[in-house]
């Protein structure tokens, strides 16, 4: 339900005059890559729902499952 914001397409437009360096965030939403800013110029702070795996073996999972535990208040669990 979130979208990027006019503080996103000023970023995107430091992007494409090449002043943008590196941007720092705390959110997790990714709001910053569907406004359009290269993901090597992204550090999140936080992680965020665009990659989960698991912290022990790293098996990859699909974000969305993680992203549905978080909102359901629940705990995701490796299944290994």
């Amino acid at each position: 339900a979130f979208e990027p914001t006019p503080s996103h397409a000023f970023l995107v437009m430091l992007q494409r005059k090449g002043l943008l360096r590196t941007v720092f965030t705390q959110n997790i939403d990714g709001l910053e890559g569907i406004a359009g800013i290269d993901r090597d110029k992204v550090v999140q702070a936080h992680g965020s729902f665009d990659t989960a795996h698991c912290t022990g073996c790293k098996k990859v999972y699909d974000s969305q499952l993680v992203e549905a535990a978080v909102f359901d208040g629940s705990v995701a669990h490796c299944e290994e």
